[in-house]
């Protein structure tokens, strides 16, 4: 057999040699000769090469069937680059020369949506699926199995989209039609793919019922042995995944000894075996398997590979369970040369180059391992590994659109965050009081970008946002496009084919161009949302001086699966940091303790008694959230950067005496806001950056909204009497600065969408209403101007406006309240006025008492006109709404639900001029006139 191999082989050499003397249908002859001998590579140029001379003698039928027959050679080898460009000039024959109809449209629209899909283009596969099925359905005599297997196809897709529901509805519709017409040969494959979708979904219970009836089917119809392995390892993972390891090595058993003489299916099933071992525990049979996996996997793939980093990364955890720390850093060392094909000198003494890494998934816990595994021996390294690891989680974009992202997020991505914190607490505890403190604050800015990328990514969130899917999804596709590119450039290396890496990287490069073009397109049509990813992706940076004000520290807090850690700078002592005491009962506690709060109608009915609880928990979470960052007075300015069930929560009304009687009323009580300033940030990173100075807003200084509405009634608002004290809050606010009012029926959101960008302070009184499941549909309420118009302002509405002002005060009820995504923040109104260029966001945390919030407003804008920072204006407020209170009116519910959000900003009344102080400056000027007049006359006279 290899010497009729090498002889057919020599006849290619000699046939491609000869290729220019001979005519177009010698060469395609040729071509299919090579082909059937089983040598595609070498028969892909030659019908290359026929189909260009084809074209050139307008042979339209023979250009198409050999440009066809190309990519198909192509895509068998799984070079899918070379088997695009073929199949694009197809399309351009079938629509220019046969209006669009020819027999083989449909193969070249199959092969074009295989291609697509398998370089990540997605959208466009998609596209070309879709139009396969069309023209397949159009067929005077339709061909079932087809039509069948394009929908199978189009759920695969949808699959690669995470796109789960539609995928499951092509699949069961390809089942449906295999049903009907009789070719249940078909049906396993199928229902192999629908149950990798449920799995997608998280729906282990369906998952396993369709991997079940394909093996069903397949054990009474001797299906293939192939198809037959790859259903048993799909239904083992999903038994490991559940905990049920026994049955999951229970299949994977049966499937080794189906696989026996199968290479592929024997190294896919080790593999699982080990890593069902190492999930269960058994970590001595887990290397077991996995040696025989890798041994496989280097002889079909070899060492520049993600099958073979992933392998390297099971043995790792393998051995560091065992804590085998040598031997698992040697594993997780080969596994980021297989993933990123570079090689490092000594595992552990540098940083591995991993800009071009191929699988960013396995990548990072890779990098994780390694910090691990080097934390005893060489901490200092560790944490850079730690570091590492915490940028590619938020590098990797792609993974976000995935529905099952949460849950990997929880159960990979946090552990690293509060690993590489707690390593980085212990490194400054040692000394290191540069590196480490660096690390720490970008490792807790990260973790809170990580959901912010994950929401941002969601398919229904960026519905909601307006933005075309077809746009994002293009984005997404020239990211994976990237990685691929990058994967084959290496396999190309490490064959030593120099040519084809150097046409890899060209396409790189042009690939990188269209994402960059793409990108400032995005930014140019939808601002919001870049300035969101930018968000997202802003890494804190400490600089070389702090230059926080005086007697000012800023506190950003990481709330961990099993520690609580406090990040303090300051200028006095620079970078601290604290591991907090960390009760198993403290998230239920602070949300306890914000109910007490603010719930009104249980305050009223039972006054002593939430008096003393208050009392309790406030001394209690201010002994556990601050009490350990001050050795003696809190600092008088405080900037906050909260983290979990503390995201929603006003450090303002924390009780700083570890000891109080518990009959003290509530106006004497040692509130926080008494003696501090507080504001709050998304990240610390906004408190480093260096701020441009905002052009300063024209006339008229604000802007305010107080239409005629009543609250909400069963869900839903109506027309009716204005809230009682809105015109208090407004006249108020119009005491102090000059600007345009909406009142009643014209605070409407035509007019708040066309006029809010001509002021400096944007006031909102109106009703609020919380959408609990997505921040994003929360709302506020504005008159409506007919029946069919609705008056709600939607958050995801507030993105797309560009208000331009300095400051937006949200004087609604749980403005800032949301539903809290962990370490990024709440998802509320306030996030649109900041996610639209508002600096600063006035909100409120629950459902504010009318007539108490129009006194706080009263203050807070009196303050401010004085020429207070936003912060101390709003605290200076507070103060004196408590030194005028009662035992009812000092219940925080009143005063303590309006919180400051952002850069704090000073808006003295004088950066408005105001009509009426242009009118006194002129009496007065005319008076001085009139004066010198008359004395100039009297003594001339």
């Amino acid at each position: 057999m290899k010497r009729v191999a090498v002889v057919v082989l020599l006849g290619g050499i000699i046939l491609v040699a000869n290729a220019q003397a001979q005519t177009d249908e010698e060469i395609y002859q040729s071509a299919v000769e090579l082909e059937e001998a089983g040598f595609p590579d070498s028969a892909a140029p030659l019908y290359l090469k026929a189909g260009e001379e084809f074209f050139k003698n307008q042979d339209w039928e023979n250009a198409l069937r050999s440009f066809t027959d190309c990519s198909y050679c192509h895509y068998q080898l799984g070079d899918l680059f070379p088997a695009e460009k073929p199949l694009e000039i197809c399309l351009n024959i079938i629509d220019d020369h046969f209006q669009g109809n020819h027999e083989l449209a449909p193969v070249v629209y199959a092969l074009l949506t295989a291609t697509k899909e398998g370089l990540g283009k997605y959208g466009e596969a998609l596209t070309y699926g879709l139009k396969a099925l069309e023209l397949e359905k159009q067929s005077p005599e339709p061909d079932f199995e087809s039509i069948a297997d394009n929908y199978n196809n189009l759920g695969a897709i949808c699959v690669s989209k995470a796109d789960y529901d539609q995928a499951i509805e092509y699949f069961q519709e390809s089942i449906r039609i295999d049903k009907e017409n009789n070719l249940e040969v078909e049906l396993p494959s199928t229902q192999n793919n629908l149950g990798q979708a449920y799995y997608r979904k998280l729906n282990y219970k369906l998952a396993i019922e369709e991997f079940q009836k394909s093996l069903l089917w397949q054990r009474q119809n001797a299906g293939e042995k192939a198809t037959y392995v790859k259903t048993l390892n799909n239904l083992a993972i999903v038994w490991t995944d559940s905990g049920e390891y026994e049955m999951a090595l229970k299949i994977l058993e049966e499937s080794l000894q189906i696989s026996e003489k199968d290479a592929a299916g024997r190294l896919y099933t080790l593999g699982n075996l080990g890593y069902t071992h190492l999930r269960s525990g058994n970590f001595e049979k887990a290397r077991f398997y996995l040696n025989q996996s890798l041994a496989l996997c280097l002889k079909k793939f070899g060492k520049v590979h993600p099958e073979t980093g992933k392998i390297e990364l099971h043995l790792g955890e393998a051995f560091l369970k065992e804590s085998q720390r040598d031997s698992a850093l040697q594993h997780f060392c080969l596994g980021l040369q297989a993933i990123t094909g570079t090689e490092t000198a000594t595992c552990g003494d540098q940083l591995p180059d991993i800009g071009r890494a191929s699988d960013r998934r396995i990548l990072f816990r890779l990098l994780a391992g390694s910090g691990r595994a080097l934390q005893e021996t060489n901490p200092e390294m560790a944490l850079e590994y730690f570091y590492l690891a915490a940028r590619e989680i938020k590098g990797i974009r792609s993974t976000f659109f995935a529905e099952e992202s949460k849950q990997f997020i929880l159960e990979h991505y946090y552990p690293i965050f509060e690993e590489g914190i707690n390593l980085a607490r212990q490194q400054m505890e040692r000394g290191d009081k540069k590196r480490a403190p660096q690390i720490a604050l970008g490792i807790a800015d990260m973790s809170k970008s990580v959901r912010l990328l994950e929401s941002l990514n969601e398919a229904a969130l960026k519905e909601e946002l307006k933005v075309p899917m077809g746009l994002l999804q293009q984005e997404r596709e020239l990211e994976q496009e990237l990685e691929i590119l990058a994967k084959l450039e290496y396999q190309a290396q490490n064959k030593g084919v120099l040519s084809r890496r150097e046409e890899l990287a060209s396409r790189a490069a042009e690939t990188k161009n269209k994402l960059i073009s793409l990108e400032m397109s995005i930014s140019r049509n939808y601002p919001f949302l870049k300035v969101m990813e930018e968000d997202s992706r802003q890494e804190s940076q400490i600089p070389a001086e702090i230059n926080l004000p005086g007697n000012t520290a800023l506190l950003e807090y990481f709330w961990g699966n099993n520690s609580l850690n406090l990040i303090k700078i300051s200028q006095e002592k620079g970078v601290e940091m604290f591991n907090l005491n960390f009760p198993d009962d403290l998230g239920v506690r602070i949300r306890k303790f914000r109910t007490l709060i603010s719930d009104f109608d249980t305050y009223f009915a039972h006054p002593a008694e939430i008096r003393k609880q208050i009392i309790q928990e406030g001394v209690y979470l201010y002994q556990i959230l601050m009490a350990p960052a001050f050795e003696n007075a809190v600092p008088e300015n405080l900037i906050l950067v909260p983290d979990g069930p503390i995201l929603q929560f006003p450090f303002e009304a924390l009780l700083t005496q570890p000891q109080i009687d518990p009959s003290t009323g509530f106006p004497d009580l040692p509130w926080l806001v008494r003696s501090v300033n507080i504001s709050y940030s998304l990240n610390s990173g906004e408190v480093f950056t260096e701020k441009q100075d905002l052009p300063r807003s024209q006339s008229p200084t604000f802007t305010a909204f107080a239409p005629h509405v009543l609250g909400p009634d069963q869900g839903r608002i109506v027309p009716g009497a204005a809230l009682p004290a809105a015109e208090q809050e407004i006249l108020a606010l119009g005491r102090q600065y000059e600007g345009n009012i909406y009142f009643g029926k014209t605070a409407t959101k035509i007019n708040f969408l066309g006029l809010s960008t001509q002021s400096m302070i944007l006031h909102l009184s109106t009703h609020g209403v919380l959408d609990p499941n997505n921040g994003m549909w929360s709302y506020l309420q504005f008159a409506q101007e007919s029946e069919a118009d609705e008056g709600k302002l939607f958050a995801y509405e507030v993105q797309n406006t560009h208000p331009g002002s300095r400051l937006a005060v949200l004087s609604a009820c749980e403005t800032g309240a949301g539903n809290i995504l962990r370490g990024e923040g709440v998802m509320s109104m306030a996030r649109g006025f900041f996610q639209a260029g508002v600096p600063a966001v006035v909100m409120s945390l629950w459902k504010v008492e009318d007539l108490a919030t129009a006194d706080l407003m009263a203050g807070f804008y009196k303050h401010l006109a004085a020429g207070d920072p936003t912060d101390l204006a709003l605290a200076r407020s507070q103060r004196e709404f408590l030194a005028a209170s009662d035992e009812i009116s000092a219940f925080p519910g009143f005063w303590a639900g309006f919180v400051m959000v952002g850069q704090p900003q000073i808006l003295p009344a004088g950066s408005g001029f105001q009509v009426w102080q242009m009118v006194l400056t002129l009496l007065v000027l005319g008076g001085l006139i009139l004066g010198w007049w008359r004395w100039r006359r009297k003594r001339k006279n």
